[in-house]
């Protein structure tokens, strides 16, 4: 389980592990901005290799999947934010 509450550009959840199977992500508030999914390998290049797999500029309830052990995270880009508060969460 990872949460954050972002009001501002480059910061988002920590990593959160996820196993193989799905994972919810949630993302809620009133904001201007774009919220990325990362995602990056754990026994690949290592959790600072982080890659988009989605974008999202508004409100959010969905699941992910996942097909191998990987380090997933909601993150707010520099200069992808420009106002309000974007409440988000990734679990499994």
């Amino acid at each position: 389980l990872a949460t954050a509450a972002i009001t501002t550009g480059n910061t988002g959840t920590v990593a959160c592990s996820v196993q193989r199977g799905l994972y919810t992500v949630s993302v809620s508030g009133t904001f201007v901005g774009t919220v990325h999914l990362q995602r990056a390998f754990e026994d690949g290049p290592g959790a600072d290799d982080w890659r988009d797999v989605k974008a999202y500029t508004g409100a959010t309830e969905e699941n992910g999947e996942a097909a191998e052990v990987q380090a997933v995270r909601l993150f707010v880009k520099t200069g992808n934010f420009t106002s309000g508060t974007a409440d988000v969460r990734v679990s499994q």
